[in-house]
């Protein structure tokens, strides 16, 4: 195994919203294979699964030796969350793949 990442679809619901975003649970490469992209690699798997799931902000909890490659990826400090453990939480919002206005199926003859 070169690698892993877990990750899920969370929703917070209150009376006057809900709103759905990405949850990187865990992303892990194996020694030997770390410094090649493979972990950058696995991060965009997750990261096109939110993307097509129309989920654009994804969150995760970063441990101290992780925070450079997340923000080496894109991912910024959460001004506001922090985990449990007293990590940093890191944000990202990824472009959804919108549908295509042109396509057949949305025009309106």
């Amino acid at each position: 195994v070169v690698g892993f990442v877990m990750f899920c679809v969370l929703e917070l619901k209150c009376v006057f919203f809900s709103e759905k975003f990405g949850y990187i649970r865990e992303l892990w490469v194996d020694a030997p294979y770390r410094h090649y992209g493979n972990g950058s690699k696995l991060l965009q798997l997750a990261e096109s699964y939110f993307a097509n799931c129309s989920i654009p902000q994804i969150v995760l909890n970063a441990v101290p030796s992780a925070e450079g490659f997340y923000l080496k990826n894109g991912y910024a400090e959460s001004a506001t969350l922090i985990s449990e453990e007293g990590n940093k939480m890191l944000t990202k919002c990824v472009n959804i793949l919108l549908p295509n206005p042109s396509h057949k199926e949305y025009n309106v003859d």
